[in-house]
């Protein structure tokens, strides 16, 4: 190629001093080929100034082309690669647009063609409750409750008992009838409290006889007599029975009252002894 190209701009540059010498005036031979030229020099305003040199005239208005070589350099250590040259490929479009235009038949086809006769069926009426659920019908609205026991007996309300007649109120007790009153009682002849302290002195012979009989108050005093003997044994004043198998005996040490009144006041003292072997005798009185 590189042989080949500089042959060509030999050649080519042979020609161009043909074609020079053709503009002065006269027809001349190229060294790659022959070009009749017409002295037009003398025509017009421009004369040569000096040797012809390759000049670009435009496209299909000069006799040469340009060539261009290119040197092997190795795999990736150069600039320039061979490059298949690409065109537009209209498959794809020429595909999709039969498809579509397909498509567009077989619908038009459809819309044309008879439509069949359709049978319309009334829509079952959806019920306004399910009664088949398994909540507690305990926790239903009323309406829910009120469908579904009138239609399936689920959701009715439990009967209820009715409450027990309360027993007539009682009448009111009456209050009880007070006890009739006592008649008065006959007024006592004498107060047997009044003037105690003092009965023997300021009380009379009826008064004292009056109340000795119904309150045991005024009595005339009974003389009573009171023995003591031995270690020691003791006929009290107060003891109705003169049996001495019956006395009072006493075999401990100490001081005790043997009588002791208003009036009279007595106290004995019982200590041991050694005739008593230690038992209590009376040692004073």
């Amino acid at each position: 190629m590189a042989g080949g190209m500089a042959g060509g701009m030999a050649g080519g540059m042979a020609g161009g001093g043909a074609m020079a010498g053709g503009a002065v005036g006269g027809v001349g031979v190229g060294g790659a080929g022959a070009r009749a030229g017409v002295g037009g020099g003398a025509c017009g305003c421009e004369v040569e100034a000096g040797p012809a040199v390759m000049s670009y005239v435009g496209g299909g208005c000069g006799d040469y082309i340009q060539e261009t070589t290119y040197k092997y350099v190795g795999c990736g250590a150069g600039e320039f690669d061979v490059v298949a040259t690409r065109k537009a490929n209209y498959t794809c479009l020429f595909v999709g647009g039969g498809v579509g235009v397909l498509v567009l038949v077989i619908i038009v086809v459809l819309l044309l063609l008879p439509g069949s006769t359709t049978t319309t069926t009334p829509l079952t009426t959806a019920l306004p409750f399910n009664c088949n659920t398994r909540d507690n019908p305990d926790m239903w609205s009323i309406a829910k409750k009120t469908y579904c026991c009138a239609n399936g007996g689920i959701g009715c309300p439990e009967p209820t008992t009715p409450a027990p007649t309360p027993p007539p109120t009682p009448p009111p007790t009456p209050p009880p009838t007070p006890p009739p009153t006592p008649p008065p009682k006959p007024s006592l002849p004498y107060d047997c409290n009044a003037g105690f302290n003092n009965w023997q002195a300021g009380w009379s012979p009826g008064k004292k006889a009056w109340c000795c009989t119904h309150a045991s108050r005024g009595c005339a005093p009974v003389s009573k007599l009171c023995t003591l003997w031995g270690d020691p044994h003791i006929m009290s004043f107060d003891q109705m029975d003169t049996d001495k198998n019956k006395a009072y005996s006493f075999y401990g040490d100490g001081d005790f009252w043997l009588v002791k009144s208003s009036t009279v006041s007595i106290q004995a003292r019982f200590e041991g002894t050694r005739y008593t072997e230690g038992l209590a005798a009376t040692n004073q009185i």
